[in-house]
């Protein structure tokens, strides 16, 4: 919880210069890492009963760049075939899972994209945790010790939301999913595909938890917080309006704990809808 309150002050905070480089954000965005993460952090994250997994993606051909040029061309072939067909993405990126040597990872029976599963460690957490928020073009594509060679980027960009079968080989498991909508979208360019949906049955075994549309509507802008803040708002502005969305959402978990105290929370639950199987 510590580290969450870090996160929170840290991004809260942050003053971006008009007309920054990505060298200058992804420089920024280290620090503000270095500040979650503490001094400690590095070896902590792999002494506690949880099993840390981050999601990146390696660009491929000509996407392995951060020069502008190429690398906007890459991206809107990418957007283009993944319009066609989501599997076309697999020219364009592969998967890289850093997870925890502890986690077997036997969640992650995932098909339709290459991927590497690659051990988690204290040299290269911070920067795979990077790579797992490089927006291209935004960010610097990051290079990570002892992965590959190659850059890379927000995972994102091929899973989203995560639109995965988790633990299916359990019958009897549940997945619990923080989120921020009751949407689920496969990858980053499906955004604004509206006729591309989810697949149910990846969520048979998935309790979504997010705000309401109501809550939302209620928030000032009727939004949630985003990145676009930094340039639609002036700075104080911004964090003022951050400050009493994080006013709310405090609201927002005290009612949620409240529905789990007094029994309530099935009565809350609705199924997540998809597309056919």
């Amino acid at each position: 919880m510590k580290a969450l309150a870090r996160f929170e002050e840290s991004y809260l905070d942050y003053r971006p210069e008009k007309g920054q480089t990505a060298d200058k954000i992804t420089r920024d965005s280290y620090a503000i890492l270095g500040d979650i993460l503490g001094e400690n952090g590095g070896t902590a994250m792999f002494q506690g009963p949880m099993r840390l997994a981050v999601m990146a993606v390696r660009g491929r051909h000509v996407l392995n760049t951060d020069r502008r040029v190429p690398l906007g061309v890459g991206l809107a072939a990418a957007a283009l075939g993944n319009m066609a067909h989501r599997s076309a993405l697999g020219l364009f990126f592969e998967r890289a899972l850093f997870a925890d040597p502890r986690s077997d990872c036997s969640y992650t029976a995932w098909s339709g994209f290459p991927m590497r599963r690659l051990n988690l460690t204290a040299d290269n957490l911070p920067h795979a945790i990077m790579a797992s928020c490089s927006i291209p073009m935004l960010l610097n594509g990051i290079t990570i010790p002892g992965a590959p060679k190659g850059l890379y980027r927000d995972g994102g960009i091929i899973d989203y939301h995560f639109d995965l079968p988790f633990f299916h080989h359990d019958p009897d498991s549940l997945v619990l999913y923080p989120h921020f909508t009751d949407r689920i979208i496969a990858g980053w360019f499906d955004k604004h595909l509206g006729w591309r949906k989810a697949r149910a049955g990846n969520a048979s075994n998935v309790v979504l938890v997010a705000p309401s549309a109501e809550f939302v509507s209620r928030l000032p802008y009727g939004k949630i917080p985003d990145r676009k803040d930094f340039t639609t708002l002036e700075t104080e502005d911004r964090i003022r309006y951050w400050r009493l969305v994080l006013d709310e959402t405090e609201r927002l978990s005290d009612a949620f704990e409240t529905l789990i105290e007094t029994g309530q929370f099935a009565g809350q639950v609705q199924p997540i809808l998809g597309e056919a199987e």
